[in-house]
């Protein structure tokens, strides 16, 4: 583990594409929520975490990315997505 943590993790660009594939491939009970939604919203979240940074900042070592930051990305873009989906279900009904 220790040469995780002297090993760049992904840049802002891949933690995007990581972070909403995972959330596409696990979306079970979100019916009104899109693809371009998911990836929308993860955008926005990292962006809003990493302002002014370009698209090849680096999100910290390989190590603090599978620790904590993925999870905390995919945490909060799942929770965003939640009340999303329960929002667009409501304006459709």
């Amino acid at each position: 583990m220790d040469n995780y943590a002297n090993t760049p993790g992904p840049d802002k660009k891949s933690a995007k594409i990581i972070i909403s594939n995972k959330l596409k491939k696990n979306k079970s009970n979100w019916n009104y929520v899109s693809e371009d939604d998911i990836e929308n919203t993860v955008n926005k979240i990292i962006n809003n975490i990493y302002p002014n940074k370009d698209e090849n900042y680096c999100l910290g070592s390989d190590l603090g990315w599978i620790v904590s930051v993925e999870k905390n990305l995919y945490k909060h873009a799942e929770e965003k997505l939640n009340e999303l989906n329960k929002k667009n279900e409501k304006e459709k009904k």
